[in-house]
Formats: C-alpha cells, structure tokens, sequence
C-alpha cells in the first residue's frame, strides 16, 4: 500500500500543473486520495508494520500537510488489528 501511494503521488507530481481541470490530473488527485485513504483503512498486522506505517506517514507531506483527518483517525490507522 505504501509503494502504491509513492507511485500516485509521483505520477500526480509529474503533472504538469498547467491545467489542474484537465480528467488526467482529475485521475491522478483521485489515486493519490485513494491510496491514502487505503493507508487509513488498513490496520497493521503487527507492532513492525505499525511502526512502518508510522514512518512513511510523517514523512509524507499527504499525511503531516492535510489536515482532513482527526486523531481518532490516526490512531485507529496505527494500531494493529485484533490490538484491544
């Protein structure tokens, strides 16, 4: 999930921005929102993965730059499945 986030936020960075109504950019916003919300959605399996997981978010602008998402949210995407 992470290496598919990377790859729609890189595509979605080599747009060239001069026609942000264009259906191409349209696409690439719409992956790259996708795949973060897929990051969301996913509990890790384990503390290793959590950990994983937690590194790539706070260092990817998409999760430290947009503020649409409430600590809740963030801890629930962070904590293993089956945690208690």
């Amino acid at each position: 999930m992470i290496a598919a986030h990377v790859g729609a936020l890189a595509a979605y960075d080599a747009m060239p921005g001069d026609n942000p109504k264009s259906s191409a950019e349209a696409r690439a916003s719409a992956l790259v929102t996708k795949t973060r919300q897929a990051l969301f959605d996913h509990q890790p399996t384990n503390m290793a993965e959590a950990a994983r997981k937690g590194e790539f978010m706070a260092s990817s602008r998409t999760f430290i730059e947009w503020d649409d998402f409430d600590q809740v949210q963030l801890i629930k995407a962070l904590t293993p499945a089956g945690a208690k």
